[in-house]
């Protein structure tokens, strides 16, 4: 495999399941990975019942996401919780 000047990369014809890999790899940098994993935000929810207390929603992960969360072990949880 060789590294063309524009990035684009090219594969080996007889490395099928590397070139898979890359295709479909989404996270090119661990700078991606960052940016993706700072689109999970909590929104605090204020239901118009006052009687029900205010409280947090997480958006749900990616399947990328968990996957990056689960091998740093940082569990997504509410501030509240």
């Amino acid at each position: 495999m060789e590294l063309e000047s524009s990035n684009e990369q090219r594969f080996d014809d007889d490395d099928e399941a590397a070139a898979e890999q890359l295709r479909t790899s989404v996270v090119n940098s661990f700078q991606t990975l960052l940016s993706d994993l700072a689109t999970i935000v909590a929104n605090r929810v204020q239901p118009k019942d006052a009687n029900i207390p205010a409280f947090d929603i997480i958006t749900t992960p990616a399947i990328l996401q968990q996957r990056a969360l689960d091998l740093l072990r940082v569990p997504l949880k509410p501030s509240n919780a």
